[in-house]
């Protein structure tokens, strides 16, 4: 009797198991090789790589799509990332940050005005 339950047990899951990976098919009209689309897997991603739309500037760091001024070591406490420097004025209110000699991925150069 315990095998009549294993083989249905093993049946059932084995049927769940095909029935779940019949949706893994790709589109067959998307061109294998493109260059111009990136297409990523992810989930719980915002509607644009823009960090300050929708609280999402972390996502953008996570998925190693954009930087940082700054960044923690492993014992969290900042590190110079695109800032070389910074500093705060007295009263608390205003950080002033140097960004280091480097360039976009384009190849422009990383300004405040560019950011």
């Amino acid at each position: 009797m315990k095998s009549i339950y294993k083989k249905g047990a093993l049946l059932a899951a084995a049927a769940l198991l095909t029935f779940s990976f019949s949706g893994c098919g790709g589109d067959k009209n998307v061109s294998k090789g493109s260059k111009e689309t990136l297409t990523v897997g992810i989930t719980n991603f915002a509607d644009s790589l823009e960090p300050t739309d929708n609280y999402f500037g972390w996502q953008v760091m996570r998925y190693a799509i954009g930087e940082c001024l700054v960044h923690f070591d492993n014992k969290m406490n900042p590190e110079p990332w695109i800032a070389e420097s910074w500093k705060v004025s007295d009263d608390k209110l205003s950080w002033t940050f140097k960004i280091k000699d480097i360039k976009f991925s384009n190849g422009n150069k990383v300004t405040a005005e560019a950011v």
